[in-house]
């Protein structure tokens, strides 16, 4: 059809048609608001309120064909299939709002290892310090000096510069011997492999936390939440 014919025998709304329009659109501005919490209820209210004025806006220069006063309107069938439309809406948000909820758990969760992993690793630094401190103050006197300007030391060179000794008694400090040492050591590679092993689990939440997210972003945009 074309344009002049549109302009010749369409015509704009009437105020009374967008009138029930805009009753139409704010009753449905509650059902669009369940379930979603804080802040976030006042932007979508803010975001549906000028929706609203933007639809109405066009309404005003919007022409639509002409029909007789008599025309049958099965108006029951059509508030029904707005009330399902709405059901399923609201369906819709309740279960966005669920998955934001286990979103939020998971980052939390995430947070909290990524912390105690970089709290532990802190950890064990120290104690590497510690044993690199008790081989300097605790070696056998004959071997102080060698050891003076070492920075880099640990077990395997120890044992090197010990071995030669025939008498292993002279040496006054044995790492292999420290108890107390042993047990941190112990302690912090075991909390180390449970902290790797969470992070891999993490991965796998990392992934599903992302494609959680798209499918939020679809779900709004087919309930029309798309900022404009």
């Amino acid at each position: 059809m074309g344009k002049p014919t549109v302009n010749k025998n369409w015509k704009p709304l009437s105020e009374k048609s967008r009138q029930n329009f805009r009753e139409i659109l704010s009753s449905s501005i509650p059902v669009v608001n369940n379930g979603v919490r804080g802040k976030k209820k006042v932007e979508l209210q803010k975001l549906l309120d000028r929706l609203i004025s933007k639809i109405d806006k066009k309404f005003e220069t919007l022409l639509v064909p002409k029909y007789s006063k008599k025309a049958n309107f099965d108006y029951n069938k059509i508030h029904s299939q707005n009330q399902s439309l709405e059901m399923a809406l609201a369906n819709e948000l309740e279960q966005i709002n669920q998955m934001e909820i286990k979103l939020e758990h998971e980052t939390m969760l995430l947070k909290e290892d990524s912390e105690l992993l970089t709290k532990l690793k802190s950890d064990k630094k120290a104690v590497e310090t510690r044993n690199k401190m008790l081989h300097r103050t605790k070696l056998h006197p004959l071997l102080k000096d060698e050891f003076k300007d070492l920075v880099d030391l640990d077990n395997e060179l120890i044992k090197s510069h010990i071995k030669p000794l025939k008498d292993r008694s002279l040496c006054i400090w044995d790492s292999e011997q420290d108890h107390e040492l042993c047990e941190i050591k112990k302690s912090i590679s075991s909390h180390l492999r449970s902290i790797e092993k969470n992070t891999k689990v993490m991965d796998n939440v990392v992934s599903k936390v992302e494609e959680t997210e798209k499918i939020l972003i679809q779900l709004m945009k087919k309930a029309s939440l798309e900022s404009y």
